[in-house]
């Protein structure tokens, strides 16, 4: 699962976790939820994926805001697109 997550100041990060809620990938302090945005874009393109045809959106949860908001990230355009 990827999360983005308020960070001290202000800022954000990106978390990737596993199934088994192991932190996989945790990134550097972001000063905008855009920026946020466009690092799990980046950080997509670099898992290959075994038919990349077929998967489209990725989903996010949105821990940065209250309630959480689950949103879903189109590879292909960069747009998101809320749940």
């Amino acid at each position: 699962m990827i999360h983005i997550k308020k960070s001290k100041g202000k800022q954000f990060r990106v978390v990737i976790t596993g199934r088994n809620g192991e932190v996989l990938c945790n990134s550097e302090s972001l000063k905008t939820k855009r920026s946020a945005w466009k690092n799990i874009a980046s950080t997509a393109k670099q898992f290959p994926l075994a038919n990349e045809d077929e998967v489209e959106m990725l989903t996010v949860m949105d821990d940065s805001i209250t309630p959480k908001a689950k949103k879903f990230l189109n590879i292909n355009t960069g747009g998101v697109v809320k749940y």
